[in-house]
Order: structure tokens, then C-alpha cells, then sequence
């Protein structure tokens, strides 16, 4: 994977470095079998459980191997991101839980924001308004760290209508997504009462674990 087409890529006319990533890496062996794949990768191959178990720990052992050599290098690839930042937004998720899961997040400089994290809205946001929307928006503005995004994961293969590329309509757009809000002064912190508040240089944002929605305030 790492050849002279990704990571040791040379600029052709100039000679120079020039890194092309490893793309998406998206298949991975599982107990039961490839994803990606037909579900009945078992049977039809014939392998025994014992086969697929040696087959996935080759297949740990390869992306060990290749962790060690391209983080190094400075590159990445989708399966070394945190795709898990989206813990409150259309969950239904009790208040206590929901301030507890807060209390973890808004400290200095907590744990997870040495991942990068994506925080994903999903099955494109099909069906999903501006309330909703401001919600993921919200807690992605409240909880993120320095190496973050928010938007949709996959989307489907035929393009949007807009682009002329197929039937599928583009994916919802928040309001919020347009707007200049700022840079964070520092990470969140409990307001009590289960609320909780960040500040940016141009707005407020925050999140109300009673009522299970957050706000963005443009100062």
C-alpha cells in the first residue's frame, strides 16, 4: 500500500514530495467473513470457523504492520478516525446519562479530542429539519476538539439531483453550517442543572440534557 503512488509520491515535474493518501481503506475480515462481501462467504468457500478466525487475525496483524508504518509517514486513512462524536443528537438518551456523558467531555483538553472524530448524521439526514439539524450542530460545536468534522458518511453512488448526477436529492444543509461562528475560547463546561456551555468568539452554544436539544447563540 505504501508505493510510489501513494505515500512516496513525487511531484513529476518537480521532483518533489508529494503525498497521496491511502484512499478508503473500507474492507475489513470479520467473524463472519469480508464486509463488503456476500453474507455467505462462509459457505460458499467452505472455510471453518477456525479459518476465518486465523483470516481476521492476519488481517489485525497486517493493519498493526501498517499503522506503524504510515503513521509515521503522516498518513491516515478512514478506520484511524473515531467515528463515534455523535453521542446525544436523535438518541434518545435520558437526562442522567446525557449529563453524565457532558461531565466526561467538558474538561481541559479531555481524552477523545486526541482523535481525530467524525461526527456523523445518519442515513444522510433523509427526512431530518433545521431543529434537528441545529442539534447535531450543536453538539458537534460543543464537544469537538482541535481534529473534528460533522456531516454525512455515505451517501449512495448516483450523485445528488442537484448535480445531475442521479434522483437522490442533496442531504439537508444546517443554517448554522454558513455562518462564521468563531473559534472556541476552551472546552465546554457544566452550567448546572444538566446544562452545559462553550463559548466561541462569535457565539454561545449549548445543550440541555432535560430537555434533550442544544442551542447555537450568535453573540
Amino acid at each position: 500500500m505504501v508505493t510510489n503512488e501513494t505515500l512516496l509520491h513525487k511531484n513529476p515535474k518537480t521532483g518533489k514530495p508529494q503525498v497521496i493518501g491511502l484512499g478508503w481503506l473500507d474492507d475489513s475480515m470479520t467473524p463472519h467473513g469480508p464486509t463488503e462481501e456476500d453474507k455467505n462467504y462462509i459457505a460458499d468457500t467452505g472455510v471453518t470457523q477456525a479459518d476465518v478466525n486465523t483470516q481476521v487475525a492476519a488481517y489485525k496483524a497486517s493493519m498493526v504492520a501498517l499503522i506503524k508504518k504510515v503513521v509515521p509517514m503522516g498518513g491516515y486513512w478512514w478506520q484511524l478516525m473515531d467515528g463515534g462524536g455523535n453521542k446525544l443528537a436523535g438518541k434518545k438518551v435520558a437526562a442522567a446519562q446525557c449529563e453524565a456523558t457532558l461531565k466526561q467531555m467538558c474538561v481541559d483538553k479531555p481524552p477523545a479530542w486526541n482523535r481525530m472524530t467524525m461526527f456523523n448524521i445518519p442515513h444522510g439526514g433523509k427526512g431530518l429539519k433545521q431543529p434537528q439539524l441545529l442539534d447535531y450542530t450543536a453538539e458537534f460545536l460543543l464537544t469537538r476538539g482541535p481534529y473534528a468534522m460533522l456531516g454525512y458518511s455515505w451517501y449512495g453512488c448516483t450523485g445528488s439531483a442537484a448535480a445531475g448526477g442521479g434522483a437522490s436529492p442533496d442531504p439537508p444543509r444546517a443554517t448554522q453550517w454558513d455562518m462564521d461562528l468563531g473559534v472556541p475560547a476552551g472546552a465546554c463546561k457544566s452550567a448546572g442543572g444538566g446544562k452545559f456551555t462553550r463559548s466561541y468568539s462569535k457565539a454561545t452554544v449549548g445543550w440541555d440534557c432535560a430537555a434533550g436539544h442544544g442551542t447555537v447563540t450568535v453573540k
